[in-house]
């Protein structure tokens, strides 16, 4: 579940019914997921709205990744105003809709 700031400002990830991330931070929040058995790999917190830096960080932590990687993000408040390409790049290329 994310929503913006004008739209409850909430994030939060639920996986097999079990809620792993409950309080998100303002941008992007990513748990990877190991893809056999869905066991929590990371979870990291990405302020792409305030920090120049956190796209770097984000796409360096995902190319750390192992193939098969199941990868659930969600945003809160806002996410795309220091969002840089390559990290855009990352979630079109996994089939993203809203992010590009």
């Amino acid at each position: 579940m994310s929503s913006g700031f004008k739209d409850g400002n909430k994030g939060r990830i639920v996986v097999n019914d079990k809620e792993i991330l409950e309080k998100a931070k303002r941008g992007f929040n990513v748990a990877a997921l190991a893809g056999q058995n869905h066991e929590i790999i990371a979870i990291k917190s990405y302020d792409t709205y305030g920090d120049s830096n956190a796209s770097k960080r984000m796409v360096e932590d995902f190319a750390t990744l192992p193939v098969g990687t199941v990868i659930v993000a969600v945003v809160k408040d806002e996410g795309s105003r220091k969002l840089t390409k390559a990290a855009k790049d990352i979630f079109i290329s996994m089939g993203s809709k809203e992010v590009t």
